[in-house]
């Protein structure tokens, strides 16, 4: 005997995911797409920044595809636990793609550093993945709440290492935007500061709105009432989702290859604060001729004392005969040069 419902064998409280994870693996499609048509068509322009936002909306596309597809596998014949699985993975390493690609462009990846410190590189690796864990308790009792009656205070112990996480990782975030600012401040780079201002507001949008979701998704009480099937999934997938592509797709648009902003490899970057451009000399600073010898900078010229009177100035200390010391006795000017010009002026 094989029972299942008009539609297939999902039950009634999943079946509306199917249409949801269809018209965004629609969306995420599109939004791909026109990532690297864009990307081809600057090719000239390309950092590893765009890489990055490239594989992130790839693995959103694929998370959404993944789901698509095990939905309607197990609406067709009833088992799609592998199909599951493989969603499921696909989710928790968005996630985790999501945050490192944040931290790499608020950290300027491409606009004040051409690359990330090593170091950097595996604070970065270490915080997602203790972030990826922290969502594991969270995930689990939030996605079987329509079959477990879960208490509220089951669900807020859960959710506690998840929030703490994205606290954690929202503060590293804003900090390396506001230290991004100022070095384009420094560099003068009105564009890169510019981006960087954008993106602090599209991620405080999104994160104020991902606030509200989860806020929805504690009050959310499914199967309780006859109409709590709808109102669930779309909290708990719809509108996260929802929220995700808008805010990609925004921050595709603020990081479009170009050459306005991306300036990272014409710059000279250190650890210290006080940098200069490559190819910048300091003015006043001594150098040294091709034959060893100190030439006199710009501004100590000017401040050189000269034998010969206070408004002599021509002659300098520099311009001994070095070849025939003994035309000077000890190297310094003879008796006959100094003032010598003064007197013909006179």
């Amino acid at each position: 005997v094989i029972v299942k419902n008009a539609h297939g064998f999902l039950g009634g409280h999943e079946y509306g995911r199917l249409p949801l994870y269809g018209g965004c693996s629609v969306f995420y499609a599109v939004i791909v797409l026109a990532w690297f048509g864009i990307l081809f068509f600057r090719k000239d322009f390309h950092h590893p920044v765009h890489i990055v936002i490239a594989v992130t909306a790839t693995i959103g596309l694929a998370g959404s595809v993944a789901w698509f597809g095990a939905l309607a596998m197990a609406n067709a014949s009833g088992d799609a636990n592998l199909a599951y699985r493989l969603a499921e993975a696909l989710s928790g390493l968005k996630s985790l793609y999501t945050a490192a690609m944040l931290l790499a462009v608020a950290l300027g990846l491409g606009v004040t550093q051409s690359t990330l410190e090593s170091c950097t590189q595996w604070k970065i690796a270490i915080v997602t993945g203790i972030l990826g864990m922290s969502t594991v308790p969270a995930n689990c009792i939030l996605a079987h709440r329509d079959v477990f009656a879960f208490s509220d205070k089951v669900v807020l112990m859960a959710s506690l290492p998840m929030v703490l996480m994205v606290i954690g990782v929202a503060c590293w975030v804003f900090r390396a935007l506001a230290s991004s600012m100022r070095r384009c401040k420094e560099l003068n780079q009105a564009e890169g500061l510019s981006k960087f201002q954008r993106m602090a507001v599209v991620l405080l949008l999104a994160l104020l709105a991902s606030l509200a979701i989860f806020v929805a998704q504690i009050i959310d009480k499914p199967g309780r009432e006859p109409t709590s099937s709808a109102s669930h999934i779309f909290w708990s997938d719809g509108a996260a989702q929802i929220n995700y592509i808008a805010a990609l797709a925004m921050l595709m648009y603020l990081w479009a290859p170009g050459k306005g902003a991306f300036l990272a490899d014409s710059y000279e970057t250190t650890v210290n604060d006080g940098e200069i451009e490559e190819g910048e000399e300091l003015k006043g600073s001594s150098k040294t001729n091709s034959k060893g010898g100190r030439q006199i900078g710009q501004a100590e010229e000017l401040d050189m004392f000269v034998v010969g009177g206070e408004d002599d100035h021509d002659i300098l200390a520099d311009d001994v005969d070095e070849e025939d010391p003994a035309k000077h006795g000890n190297g310094g000017p003879s008796a006959d040069t100094i003032g010598a010009r003064l007197a013909g002026a006179e």
